[in-house]
């Protein structure tokens, strides 16, 4: 793939709790930061409405892969997919 082809994600600006949260994650986890929060996303859907987050999308676009769609909701989404690494990662903060 060359360069141009490459997607470009947002990259957010993190508000100083967020940042030294995710840093101070990172660590333990032995991750890097953007690890830490690809792995925070594949888990704040069980915690959330995730039919209110579908309700209020205004992409809908990439259900494909949002975490908050409904295919991987009823396809049971507590056996989330988590390489070796991220499970030893998770778990080395239990």
């Amino acid at each position: 793939m060359c360069y141009a082809e490459k997607k470009k994600f947002y990259s957010p600006q993190f508000s100083e709790l967020a940042c030294v949260t995710v840093r101070r994650l990172s660590w333990a986890m032995g991750l890097s930061m953007p690890e830490a929060v690809n792995i925070m996303a594949k888990i704040i859907p069980c915690y959330v409405n995730c039919q209110k987050i579908c309700m209020v999308c205004t992409d809908k676009t990439k259900c494909h892969t949002c975490s908050f769609s409904q295919e991987k909701q009823n396809s049971n989404f507590l056996s989330l997919q988590f390489s070796e690494r991220e499970q030893d990662a998770l778990m080395s903060v239990q």
